[in-house]
């Protein structure tokens, strides 16, 4: 749970529009271009990666620094109250993505 499901996300949407986008960023700049989501919902996605990817590389560097070996196990205890709050909402922005997602290209319809 982190910038894997965001990343899938934005790869799904990407593909949709034809993207050659190398990268999570150009990839949302071409969404943003084809308009195929609500007004403001790539900005918010790229909100939330932007946000995770800092949180996680903040930890990366702080496990360099005491000698450790660099992980994506973030404890919620270590984070300020600030950034589990922004956390939060960042994994809101995804869930909802996911859920529009589904809606879009009917993840759950059944085919006979």
């Amino acid at each position: 749970r982190g910038t894997a499901p965001l990343v899938d996300l934005i790869r799904v949407h990407a593909l949709a529009v034809g993207s050659r986008a190398q990268n999570s960023f150009e990839r949302l700049d071409d969404i943003i271009d084809a308009g195929i989501l609500p007004k403001g919902r790539a900005q918010d996605l790229k909100d939330a990666l932007e946000f995770i990817s800092m949180v996680r590389i903040r930890h990366q560097a702080t496990d360099v620094e005491l000698g450790i070996e660099p992980d994506n196990n973030i404890e919620p205890e270590n984070l300020s109250d600030f950034e589990r709050r922004n956390l939060k909402d960042a994994f809101q922005i995804l869930s909802n993505g996911q859920n529009f997602l589904k809606f879009r290209y009917q993840a759950n319809k059944s085919f006979k």
